[in-house]
């Protein structure tokens, strides 16, 4: 089996007598194991065309060299666990989806965060229920690696941001924020076979408590006009009073916004981007202004052509109300304003200790 076959799939890892290890992994394109729980598959290869695990150290512990397919058509691959003294334990890799083969496209949900919260495990919850998706943590680890035992984490940091040929530092800012863009080009870096990637922040609360209105957004990704490649909330031309405006003047004859919380690309549109950002890597600008995300995103891609963005309200009419779509006051979850019945998605609530933390934080001097 061919490494890009396998990491177009999402498998099932369990043992020879049915039983689960992991419901869900995948193979990222970095040799990561992606959901792995323990350190027995902590990399992957494919050698001789056969999908092979390796632990920690680097030492193959699974040979998959036995290949069925399920009722389905689904391939099932299964080899010997070398790291048991027992000959007869067997691995198994179950494919999820068939690569290739679906009609509905294939979307990762990406829950960015760099903490670890109450408000984070609610909306995990939430998302792990829905279905046309496959759910990870997109968790910035520059710091170090998050608690986030049993999910399926797409980790990214500063320096792997300047492994894949963008920068590492900023003056005076913090570049995963500046650059909030960056966690797509990541993702897409680990799982590169995706059709849409959904970037969520961990502050964005789904108000029904269900998924349903992410279900609804994907399957209105693809209509009869073709692809969409951005949506996002607050996309359109800014004000004139918007600053960050400024930050790609120097490239563009005019100038897109949107807000980052909430952020849908297709697999063209992260491709582009991360073009872009590579070659504003190499060639900074002269005035010192890099661009600043939310206006680079929209603005990139309106200025190439072909590709189609919207504002998520025009997809899904009144999916979230502007005034409670905002970077100010905090809303407490659980605790919400009155909302228009066809509002999915506000922002920013926190949970009760950062709500409080939060309403009474001291300003900086």
């Amino acid at each position: 089996m061919r490494a890009e076959e396998a990491r177009r799939s999402v498998w099932r890892f369990g043992r020879g007598d049915g039983s689960v290890i992991v419901d869900k992994i995948h193979l990222g394109a970095d040799g990561r194991i992606i959901g792995a729980m323990s350190s027995n598959e902590a990399t992957w290869r494919e050698s001789g065309g056969v999908i092979e695990f390796l632990d920690a150290a680097g030492t193959l512990t699974t040979r998959f060299d036995a290949v069925t397919r399920d009722a389905l058509g689904r391939r099932i691959l299964s080899g010997r666990f070398l790291g048991s003294a027992e000959p007869d334990v067997m691995h198994t890799l179950s494919e999820l989806s068939a690569g290739g083969g679906r009609v509905l496209p294939r979307v990762a949900v990406l829950v960015r965060t760099h903490l670890v919260t109450d408000k984070l495990h609610d909306l995990l919850r939430i998302l792990e229920r829905g279905v046309g998706y496959d759910l990870f943590v997109c968790a910035d680890e520059s710091r170090g690696a998050l608690a986030l035992a049993g999910r399926a984490v797409l980790s990214h940091s500063v320096s792997m941001c300047e492994e894949i040929g963008l920068m590492g530092s900023l003056p005076d800012e913090n570049v995963l924020w500046y650059c909030g863009d960056y966690a797509f080009y990541c993702a897409h870096h680990l799982i590169p076979d995706y059709d849409f990637y959904i970037l969520i922040e961990y502050d964005v609360d789904l108000v029904r408590g269900n998924a349903l209105g992410m279900e609804g957004l994907i399957n209105r990704l693809k209509d009869e006009d073709g692809d969409y490649d951005l949506l996002a909330c607050r996309y359109g031309v800014p004000g004139e009073g918007w600053g960050w405006a400024e930050t790609c003047r120097d490239y563009f004859n005019r100038v897109y916004s949107l807000l980052f919380p909430f952020v849908v690309l297709s697999n063209r549109a992260v491709r582009y981007l991360y073009d872009w950002r590579r070659h504003e890597t190499k060639h900074p600008p002269a005035s010192g202004r890099y661009a600043f995300c939310e206006a680079l995103v929209p603005s990139a891609l309106n200025a190439a052509g072909g590709f189609r963005c919207a504002d998520l309200n025009d997809l899904m009419p009144g999916c979230y109300e502007p005034d409670t779509f905002r970077v100010g006051a905090p809303m407490l979850l659980g605790a919400l304003p009155a909302l228009n019945r066809r509002v999915e998605w506000v922002h920013p609530v926190f949970s009760e200790n950062e709500y409080l933390e939060r309403l009474f934080k001291e300003p900086k001097d």
